[in-house]
């Protein structure tokens, strides 16, 4: 069977658009199609008694890379209706197109990963910490006490008062205390554009360090 393969949301996310008998040809046509259409990840796979490979992987201009170790999660729905795919299948289907994807370095080693993106590093890890003190909190039939390194994952409070707040002087735009106890702790650092100094407001906000916040605003990927 050939099966086509689109990407939906991210590179992890993909899903069955079309299955073919041995119409290689009318596969690879409809990918490339997609493909020039949409600018997306396409894909097109071929499972047999007598193949079973990567016919074609047609990429998108890529706006990162992940650690190959990332889940890949697989869709199998067609638009006139649900496709049943055997969990034997798909694994053969998600093995085919990860070794894809490590062949053309979307996924690269998790090692490498972490150098080139030390923010979508200190982002997951944020997150992952987020997910472990909810379910914790679930599990002890709690609710998760607010925090502000949990800001882009929960409601704030209403009588919330941020830590830092934007200022400005004719030499720039710098991160201002906003509360009692709160120091700036950048030492003074100004920019040129408020909209570079509100982002550095916005992370000290969510509870980064102002170590983490410098790595959080590099551009990436950061060479090795």
């Amino acid at each position: 069977m050939i099966f086509h393969l689109s990407v939906s949301g991210t590179p992890v996310s993909w899903s069955i658009v079309a299955i073919y008998d041995t119409y290689l040809g009318v596969a690879s046509k409809a990918a490339l199609a997609w493909h020039e259409k949409t600018d997306t990840h396409q894909c097109v796979i071929e499972i047999s008694e007598r193949d079973e490979r990567v016919h074609n992987l047609f990429l998108a201009k890529l706006d990162g890379q992940y650690p190959d170790d990332r889940h890949i999660h697989l869709n199998s729905f067609r638009k006139d209706g649900p496709v049943k795919i055997e969990d034997e299948l798909r694994d053969r289907i998600e093995a085919l197109l990860r070794a894809a994807l490590i062949d053309r370095a979307v996924f690269i080693p998790r090692d490498e990963w972490e150098v080139r993106y030390p923010g979508q590093k200190l982002i997951h890890d944020r997150s992952s910490a987020f997910h472990a003190a909810l379910a914790e909190a679930r599990a002890a039939g709690e609710e998760l006490e607010f925090d502000e390194r949990w800001i882009p994952y929960m409601d704030v409070p209403d009588d919330f008062v941020a830590a830092f707040k934007l200022g400005s002087s004719p030499q720039g735009y710098f991160v201002e205390p906003n509360r009692d106890g709160v120091e700036d702790p950048t030492g003074g650092r100004t920019w040129k554009m408020d909209d570079t100094a509100l982002i550095a407001v916005r992370l000290l906000n969510s509870g980064w360090s102002w170590d983490d916040v410098q790595v959080l605003m590099l551009h990436e990927p950061v060479a090795a």
